[in-house]
């Protein structure tokens, strides 16, 4: 005999590798699965992942309407009064304040005035009554009572 294989044998081994090749389409198929299964859930993740990004997205697009631009907010910086402008101008306000000495000496000047009216005032009550006193039109009592008055009483 010649080293050739017989039928039966070729049979076997197309039956072994049918066999093997039916292993191997299950196994494939099997690992398929899997990714088909991996992959809809990675999907599921992307998906997730878009609606989160959208809404960042949208959360931008927000921040971008509130927000100011670096050219709008140096305009607005430049409207507002300066250091140096505002130590000018509170240089400006202090002189304008008198001081607490100036202020009570201005009082008790004030103050002198308006005793000095009030002394002439009660001056001119204290003749008024004598006067009328001396006349008969009040009585005595009557005008001891009234000068013994205040604020300066005789």
């Amino acid at each position: 005999m010649d080293n050739q294989p017989t039928n039966q044998q070729i049979l076997d081994l197309v039956r072994k590798s049918s066999v093997e090749n039916k292993q191997s389409f299950d196994l494939i198929r099997q690992t398929l699965v899997e990714n088909k299964q991996s992959f809809d859930s990675i999907r599921r993740t992307l998906t997730e992942h878009d609606d989160f990004f959208a809404a960042i997205q949208k959360s931008f697009g927000e921040i971008k309407q509130e927000m100011v631009t670096k050219d709008e907010f140096k305009a607005e910086l430049a409207k507002l009064v300066t250091k140096d402008e505002l130590k000018i101008e509170l240089a400006k306000f202090e002189t304008k304040f008198v001081t607490k000495e100036f202020f009570v000496d201005k009082l008790n000047d004030f103050r002198g005035e308006l005793v000095s009216l009030l002394r002439k005032g009660d001056n001119k009550l204290g003749v008024l009554v004598t006067k009328l006193g001396v006349r008969k039109v009040l009585p005595l009592a009557d005008v001891q009572e009234v000068l013994a008055m205040e604020p300066f009483a005789q």
